[in-house]
């Protein structure tokens, strides 16, 4: 029977990020991962445990429909799922009317803002998987999808753990160093010599908000040891190279505890409260219970 390294390297579905927003604020999710179809009930899914060539979807797939946006970008496929839109304009509503008090607008201009600023953040974070998948010589594709997306590729047979973890870093470092830091500098700069007196960039202060909360604050979360966010893929990889027998069920053990707790973080913490974030840190950690159980009953 095949070991476990030769099932593994059969086929990858990486990176995946997704975002709730609780009055301008963003939490999200992004993950790389080592699959076989197209991650599931993507963006918020929990996609299926890193061993065998037989693993399963938690959350089912999201099927492609005639109203798919479709392009071709570096030579990587694109398919934006039309739930994604619905979703994004959704979170955005959530703080659109004090928005556009601020900026003497309508809450429809800054809710197109916020679309537009997280599809931008998701793509990054996405081709940042992808063209490092496409480096290895490897061949992704990317769909965007209701709370975010994922980068799909087929490794080679020279995939090793340390391939999978650049890749899995690859997708916030790309949003870190491409938006968010020019974010911050662009609203540093803003601070310290004003707007320039025209009324287009009157909208700059609330594009930079958003791209750097997004790429930053999702990033760093994104980074947290929770499987199937990007953290937690590299934790998997580091697990399953110091106990080959027992990784995955490691792996799910510290998702569930680190979920866990920034659940309780989100609900109960004195410095902020974000009810929605707790709800989906919570779901993460269900998820990582159910995986550790399923684990240990060799259905992994």
């Amino acid at each position: 029977m095949p070991n476990k390294e030769f099932r593994r390297s059969k086929l990858e579905v990486l990176g995946c990020s997704s975002h709730f927003n609780f009055r301008h604020s963003l939490l999200g999710i992004g993950h790389s991962i080592p699959s076989l179809a197209p991650l599931s009930a993507e963006r918020l899914q929990l996609y299926q445990p890193p061993i065998s060539n037989e693993r399963r979807y938690m959350l089912g797939q999201v099927a492609p429909t005639q109203y798919d946006m479709r392009f071709v970008l570096f030579g990587i496929s694109v398919r934006v799922h039309p739930l994604f839109w619905l979703i994004a304009a959704a979170i955005g509503f959530g703080g659109a009317t004090d928005a556009a008090l601020d900026l003497n607008s309508n809450p429809v201009t800054v809710v197109v803002i916020w679309v537009a600023c997280m599809f931008l953040s998701i793509l990054v974070h996405e081709f940042g998987h992808a063209l490092v998948a496409k480096w290895f010589g490897w061949h992704p594709h990317i769909v965007l999808h209701s709370f975010g997306g994922y980068a799909a590729y087929q490794p080679g047979w020279d995939n090793t753990a340390g391939k999978s973890i650049l890749i899995a870093l690859a997708g916030p470092f790309a949003g870190f160093i491409l938006l968010g830091i020019p974010s911050i500098g662009g609203l540093v700069a803003v601070g310290v010599w004003g707007l320039p007196s025209y009324r287009v960039f009157d909208f700059l202060p609330i594009v930079l908000k958003y791209l750097s909360w997004i790429n930053i604050v999702w990033g760093v979360i994104n980074l947290l040891p929770v499987f199937p966010l990007d953290g937690g893929r590299v934790c998997s990889e580091i697990c399953r190279k110091l106990s080959p027998p027992n990784g995955d069920r490691i792996t799910y053990q510290i998702g569930m505890v680190i979920a866990g707790g920034v659940a309780a973080f989100f609900l109960f913490g004195p410095l902020v409260r974000m009810p929605i974030a707790a709800m989906m840190f919570a779901f993460l950690g269900f998820q990582n219970y159910q995986a550790m159980q399923m684990s240990g009953r060799g259905y992994y």
